[in-house]
This record gives structure tokens, C-alpha cells and sequence, in this order.
């Protein structure tokens, strides 16, 4: 009897926690959804029409600060999954890796506020790299009147996003690895001759995707529409969409409201975007075809690399 009844309340709770996290998003949804498209009647207007489309794409600079949400959230996202990957490789069957997760840890607790501001330090014409090559590399006795950070094209934010989201990514994957036994298939690979990156990317690697991939989505959300380190990180003529979004919102003008909606429903338009290009990614790689010129690619280079040093001479270990 006790065991029935803490079950159904297990999933009474379960149930009630469902709600409270997805009613708050259905209205938000709705809250942007509807004036979008110019119904709001508190505001007088009462009608559905597409004329704050027209609108929001022919505000200046609106078309790169979508192509710039796009290239920083899938860009860094990529990044961020590859570095991941080869980090734990490098650490792999050694006795550092044991202790990663606690070196990670304080990584992942960091805002990732902090992790701009820490990388303007960083480099800023007054920040620590130019005082460190200063006056004798770069014979600057005073700072430079020029900025490298933020940059045009928004290289510091996926910078800022891969050493936010590459502890991350190296969390989620070791706990992913302990769910099979990834030494025996590392082992195997070697035992066919394989590189350790080869023996990773094909015996291991897929496995940890299946289980980290919806992890990998929220991660391309995330990066494509985050606000905190874009204000500091991303370029301001013009910003990322979500940043373009938040300015146009905090406007006195009545109309800034439905445009900021509107623009929200773009975002989110990209964000479906993302995820279906990346599920397309994911069925290129899948193909049989794909998958034999990767392994030509791979033995070709290691091959090449053989029979040069062998010409060079050297001993080979």
C-alpha cells in the first residue's frame, strides 16, 4: 500500500512540476506569437496582418545580425562539441582523467558574464596580452587607439561561447561514457592498427552522440540567441539579433513592441532552422558513402605521414 501510494505521488508531482514549467512557456509563446503578427488588443490593435514583417526586414542591418546569430551559435556550438572530444581524447586511459570532472566543475558554476568580461582583460588595447608583449614586441609605450575585441565578425563570442560550453560538453560526455565500456572499444580500435583520433571518432564518438544529442540542441538554442555575452562580446554595428531584439523592446515607441515580437518569432524561425540543418549534418555523416571517404582520408594521411618519415630518416617508435 505505502509503495502504491508514493508512486501515484511521485507522479501527481511529476505532473504538477510538468505544468509549472510548460504553462509559463505557453504563455510566453503566446505572448510574442500574437503580436507578431499585429493583434494586441490592449493596445488597440485588433486585427492579424504581416505588416511588422516588412517591418522588421527592412530595419538596417537586420539581415547580418542574423546571419551573425547563425554563425556564432552553430560556430561555436561545432567548436565547442570537436574541442570537447579531443580533449577527452588527449586525457583518455591516463591518470588525469579521473580527476577532470573536478577540474571542470568550477568551470561550469562560472556566469558566462564573467567569461567576457574575463577575456576583455584578456585583450583589450589596456588588457593583459598587450601588457605582456609591450614595449618590446609590439613597441606600444602607451595603449593602442584600436579595439580587436569585439570584433566585426563576432570571433571573441564564439571564442567566449567554446570556453563556456566546452566544460560543458566534457561533463555530459564522461557521464555518457560511463554507460559503455568505451576502454574495451578504444582497445580494439588500436588492436586494428587504428590512430587513437580514428579509434575515437568511430568507435566511441558515436556512441556518446546518441546520448548527448539532445544536449547538443539546447546547446545550438543557447548559443544562437544569448544576450549576456553578446552585449560584451558581440559586435554593436550591428549586434546579434538577440541583442537587436532586446534594444528594439526596451524602445518608448508603441510599435517597438510588436517589432521586438516579431523579431522574436524570427528567432525562434532560426533556432528550427538551426536544429533541422543540423539533423541534415547528421544524416550526411550517417551515409555509408561518408563515412568510406573519411576512412580513405584518414589512412591516406597516415599512410602519408609514414612514408614521410621514413624519407626523413627518423625512428619510428
Amino acid at each position: 500500500m505505502e509503495k502504491k501510494f508514493y508512486g501515484r505521488l511521485a507522479k501527481v508531482l511529476a505532473i504538477f512540476l510538468g505544468i509549472l514549467i510548460i504553462i509559463p512557456i505557453i504563455f510566453g509563446f503566446i505572448g510574442f506569437f500574437l503580436p507578431s503578427f499585429g493583434y494586441f488588443p490592449i493596445l488597440g490593435k485588433s486585427e492579424f496582418n504581416l505588416n511588422y514583417f516588412y517591418i522588421s526586414f527592412n530595419i538596417v542591418g537586420i539581415s547580418k545580425s542574423i546571419i551573425l546569430s547563425i554563425f556564432t551559435g552553430l560556430g561555436s556550438t561545432l567548436l565547442a562539441l570537436f574541442f570537447s572530444q579531443v580533449i577527452l581524447l588527449y586525457f583518455f586511459k591516463t591518470r588525469a582523467y579521473n580527476y577532470i570532472k573536478i577540474i571542470i566543475s568550477p568551470l561550469i558554476a562560472l556566469p558566462h558574464i564573467t567569461m567576457g568580461i574575463g577575456l576583455i582583460f584578456m585583450f583589450s588595447p589596456s588588457g593583459l596580452f598587450f601588457r605582456l608583449f609591450s614595449p618590446w614586441l609590439t613597441g606600444f609605450d602607451r595603449p593602442p587607439n584600436f579595439f580587436i575585441i569585439p570584433d566585426e565578425f563576432g570571433f571573441f563570442l564564439i571564442l567566449g561561447l567554446i570556453l563556456k560550453e566546452t566544460p560543458f560538453f566534457i561533463l555530459v560526455s564522461l557521464s555518457a561514457i560511463q554507460q559503455f565500456s568505451a576502454r574495451q572499444l578504444f582497445d580494439l580500435g588500436k588492436s586494428l592498427q587504428n590512430s587513437n583520433f580514428l579509434s575515437w571518432c568511430v568507435l566511441i564518438f558515436p556512441l556518446i552522440y546518441k546520448k548527448i544529442r539532445l544536449v547538443i540542441f539546447i546547446i545550438i538554442a543557447f548559443t544562437a540567441s544569448v544576450v549576456d555575452m553578446s552585449l560584451i562580446l558581440a559586435p554593436s554595428t550591428p549586434s546579434t539579433l538577440a541583442i537587436r531584439i532586446l534594444q528594439i523592446y526596451q524602445s518608448s515607441d508603441i510599435d517597438s513592441f510588436f517589432i521586438a515580437s516579431n523579431l522574436a518569432l524570427i528567432q525562434l524561425l532560426i533556432i528550427i532552422i538551426l536544429l533541422l540543418s543540423w539533423m541534415i549534418l547528421e544524416k550526411i555523416v550517417k551515409n555509408k558513402l561518408f563515412f568510406i571517404i573519411f576512412l580513405k582520408i584518414f589512412s591516406f594521411k597516415i599512410f602519408f605521414l609514414k612514408n614521410l618519415i621514413f624519407a626523413s630518416g627518423a625512428k619510428v617508435i
